[in-house]
């Protein structure tokens, strides 16, 4: 079992490194998921947000406020961007070659989520630093921030393994591309732009409750230093959204190439 667990981590590796290599290809795509963040924590902040200066209800500036909430965005779209490769790989014919392979069949998947997680991290560092230049300070401890780095991390994981279903399911990869880019609207129906009490209470009581606003809350909380039991279910739905994502991709992907 032991040398079964090795061979899979070596064709993760061998195929995620193969991903790497079309990242690094096409670096439109990768100055975009680099430069996207950016350009909205920009806009957000002086278009939207009325200056570094502008405080929301509570006295918190609202490039404070809104920082985290644009690190969530650049998830979201490495993960619309996952989902299209995922796609391709199947239109190309790319699975059926990996039939004909002696390859661990999970490895195909996992793979593109490795991929998508360094993507991810060099996302959210670049827009994190830009945050950092404008005046952007985290009020917690070091440890709280790593802390928030980590729950980023796995809402990146749990993110792309939805990523990853979409683009197994879809018949396209520009269907793939049009069903993750919903992804990117989420993040609006939450408290990470605005404050929820803002926000009517009909729609109030869904943004409160939805993932990307658990997540947010748990990031921007602990990016202040207050640990809230909200980092918990944080962490429920960055397990519970991969394991069910990966589970039913898994499914699906050995259903498809079997046939």
């Amino acid at each position: 079992m032991g040398s079964d667990l090795v061979v899979g981590l070596q064709d993760c590796q061998a195929l995620a490194r193969r991903e790497m290599k079309h990242v690094f290809r096409h670096i439109d795509g990768l100055l975009t998921s680099a430069i996207l963040p950016v350009l909205l924590l920009l806009m957000f902040t002086y278009l939207f947000g009325g200056g570094l200066g502008q405080a929301i209800p509570g006295g918190q500036s609202y490039l404070d406020y809104v920082t985290p909430g644009i690190l969530i965005m650049a998830i979201c779209y490495c993960a619309s961007t996952t989902a299209a490769r995922v796609s391709t790989d199947w239109s190309t014919g790319f699975v059926e070659r990996l039939r004909s392979m002696p390859i661990v069949r999970p490895a195909f998947l996992v793979s593109h989520i490795m991929a998508a997680l360094v993507r991810n991290i060099g996302s959210v560092l670049v827009a994190l630093g830009v945050a950092v230049l404008l005046g952007y300070r985290a009020q917690g401890s070091w440890s709280d921030s790593l802390a928030a780095v980590a729950i980023l991390a796995g809402f990146a994981v749990a993110l792309t393994s939805l990523a990853a279903l979409i683009g197994v399911v879809a018949s396209s990869p520009d269907t793939a591309s049009t069903y993750s880019m919903l992804l990117m609207i989420l993040p609006f129906f939450s408290g990470a732009f605005v404050p929820l009490s803002t926000i009517p209470e009909p729609l109030r009581v869904v943004c409160r409750y939805q993932p990307m606003n658990v997540v947010w809350t748990a990031v921007h909380d602990l990016f202040n230093g207050q640990v809230t039991p909200t980092i918990l279910g944080a962490l429920t739905w960055c397990v519970g959204l991969t394991l069910g994502c990966l589970v039913i991709s898994s499914v699906i992907f050995t259903r498809k190439t079997t046939q």
